[in-house]
């Protein structure tokens, strides 16, 4: 099967703004999870299509020099994944999309990417990822912290956020986005990171 997944990722509160969507709102206040997972689903589609109009016929390996404007653009390829990177024009945020082959049947796949503590086994930077709370079947707010290490110190950062899980027509759509929530602050010694959306995984045969 084909899968795309792509990131962006602000790392601290400085960095908020530009690409957040406006939250939907029951009338009771309370944030619309049905609605914002639409909109993420459509989001992360978009993105994914536009990626694909990109050339990306480079040499494994081959890195390109990119511009400053917020389009996709062929970053690199390697191990049969290629990579694009867009950029956010006067921000330091910055957004990435791998697209590649899985030899595997799709069902196999979406299943283990369904089963969120699985991104233990590949992300090697992930410490601890766990369900705050179910909204649906298909919705959750989940808590993860990162940590990776440059030289003698150590970067750690932790997210907060909604995710979204869908079959849209003949794709599995799992998309992500950061929630403000007063009961699940940053834990130090970490530090808040946001998810912002367009983040997640579209996988189909």
């Amino acid at each position: 099967c084909r899968f795309a997944m792509a990131s962006t990722t602000a790392h601290n509160n400085n960095q908020l703004g530009q690409q957040m969507l406006e939250l939907p709102h029951l009338q009771d206040g309370n944030i619309n999870y049905k609605i914002l997972g639409n909109m993420l689903s459509a989001t992360i589609l978009g993105e994914v299509l536009h990626a694909s109009y990109v050339d990306h016929e480079y040499g494994k390996g081959t890195h390109v020099n990119v511009s400053n404007e917020a389009e996709w653009q062929f970053y690199y390829k390697e191990n049969d994944v290629v990579v694009f990177r867009k950029r956010l024009p006067n921000s330091k945020i910055q957004s990435f999309l791998g697209r590649g082959v899985i030899d595997a049947p799709m069902a196999d796949v979406v299943d283990y990417v369904h089963k969120f503590h699985n991104r233990l086994e590949w992300d090697n930077y992930l410490v601890q990822i766990e369900v705050c709370k179910e909204i649906s079947e298909n919705d959750w707010l989940l808590y993860m912290a990162h940590e990776a290490k440059q030289c003698f110190f150590k970067s750690r950062r932790d997210m907060f956020y909604y995710s979204r899980t869908a079959h849209v027509e003949k794709q599995y759509v799992q998309t992500s986005m950061s929630i403000k929530d007063k009961d699940y602050p940053h834990r130090p010694p970490y530090i808040r990171a946001d998810i912002k959306p367009g983040s997640g995984w579209v996988i189909e045969k």
